[in-house]
């Protein structure tokens, strides 16, 4: 049995927590927050799960195994460190860190102590994500793949390295190229990449964060590629829709990470550490680029 620690207990916290009790392999040992009124209610409903004011008192506890990091990504960076130099497996929100070469120390500290230390996109780790990757190669040669972006769904830089993740999972190729559009009413980036796909970002849409991939033969549809659940796959005249029942979608990443300590592992296919920093890098210069936060 897993004993997890939470840092911060905010929304994310909270839905993190939730997710948590439905993995029958960990339990919530303890959180923290610093802020008294904040951990007084959770106490009210979780009267037998521990508390701490401060940060790095939860990180100093030896009961935890495993901490998952629910702060502004501004905060993972110094916190994450702290918990992987204790051998303490990390899992964070997107962006954990603002660069690769951040990046590259938290892998450094992680292999250096054989600590997980593990990116929460998890888009990567669901099953019709995975299902998704399969019929995405019955609509022949993807051309693109197309994302539009409601940033009220998705906070702060969180639609950029979602985008991203979703798509090179199933592109497959290298980055060439990103051209930049970005005007009063209009902000799109088109990525390409060498084997001719490209990737549109456009944030200019007022839908839901949906996605559209199109291939040689057809196409699919995404209502949502952030936290994919249902699809439809277009071929010719016929359409086939796939639909996946997952109440809580940060399930397959706490389930990845009990994989990843049972087995000894320092990161995980679904989510590698190469991939991971392909995505940082590709992230961080369009930011850079386009003069985000």
């Amino acid at each position: 049995m897993t004993s997890w620690g939470v840092i911060g207990i905010g929304r994310i916290g909270q839905n993190f927590i939730k997710n948590l009790l439905e993995v029958p392999t960990a339990k919530l040992y303890a959180v923290a927050s610093k802020s008294a009124l904040a951990l007084d209610r959770f106490s009210q409903h979780h009267p037998d799960i521990l508390t701490y004011d401060s940060y790095e008192k939860i990180i100093e506890d030896p009961q935890i195994d495993a901490l998952y990091i629910a702060l502004i990504s501004d905060s993972h960076y110094q916190y994450a460190k702290m918990a992987l130099e204790k051998h303490i497996p990390v899992i964070c929100i997107v962006p954990s860190v603002k660069n690769v070469k951040e990046f590259d120390e938290m892998i450094e500290i992680s292999q250096k102590n054989k600590t997980l230390y593990l990116e929460g996109i998890r888009t990567r780790f669901m099953p019709c994500y995975h299902q998704l990757k399969q019929d995405a190669l019955s609509i022949g040669k993807i051309q693109e793949i197309h994302c539009n972006v409601n940033e009220k769904q998705l906070d702060d830089n969180y639609w950029l390295y979602y985008s991203i993740a979703f798509a090179m999972g199933i592109i497959d190729s290298t980055l060439i190229d990103v051209d930049l559009f970005n005007d009063d009413e209009v902000e799109v980036i088109e990525l390409l990449f060498r084997n001719q796909c490209k990737l549109v970002i456009d944030r200019s849409s007022l839908s839901y964060s949906s996605c559209k991939i199109v291939g040689a033969n057809g196409t699919i549809i995404l209502s949502d590629y952030t936290s994919p659940q249902e699809y439809t796959i277009f071929i010719n005249d016929v359409s086939k829709e796939r639909r996946f029942d997952i109440k809580n979608d940060l399930v397959p990443v706490i389930e990845a990470v009990e994989l990843c300590r049972n087995k000894g592992l320092l990161e995980h296919p679904d989510m590698t550490i190469d991939q991971t920093r392909q995505i940082i890098d590709i992230a961080d210069n369009i930011r850079r680029e386009m003069k985000y936060e």
